[in-house]
């Protein structure tokens, strides 16, 4: 018969637990976002649209936005608050710039938070060339 172990003793434990709910508060600060995807028509070209991403602070702790970073220099953006107590809420406005003809595609926003800087939220804009103005019928003979 093989000799028994001894088992940890409870303060080892307690020890072990009370280590990880000191860990616990870094990781209670959250950010809520009511949309991380918007769809808009592209605005005309030389024109900006101005569009907006709201969020929250929905942990118990504060939070810090570090740095908003975009794929696409035709984006400028502002956030409204960088550092959000618990509760606080926050928009993050863009505006999208197009030059020459609209065409169809998606920027991609980053965000990332100082209690968190592996993990940014991935924000999307999809962009579409505006409806065309048609004309019925196609063609037109003139006598």
């Amino acid at each position: 018969m093989p000799p028994r172990l001894p088992r940890p003793f409870p303060s080892t434990r307690i020890a072990l637990l009370s280590g990880l709910a000191a860990l616990a508060p870094c990781a209670s600060a959250q950010l809520a976002w009511d949309t991380t995807e918007i769809s808009a028509a592209s605005p005309a070209p030389n024109r900006e649209s101005e569009l907006s991403f709201s969020f929250q602070n929905t942990g118990r702790s504060p939070l810090q936005i570090e740095s908003v970073t975009h794929s696409c220099n035709c984006l400028r953006t502002q956030l409204s608050k960088h550092a959000l107590a618990p509760g606080e809420s926050g928009k993050l406005t863009a505006w999208v710039r197009t030059v020459g003809t609209p065409t169809e595609r998606t920027v991609r926003l980053l965000v990332t938070t100082v209690q968190d800087p592996l993990h940014p939220v991935s924000l999307k804009i999809r962009l579409s060339p505006a409806a065309s103005a048609s004309v019925e019928p196609a063609v037109l003979w003139w006598p």
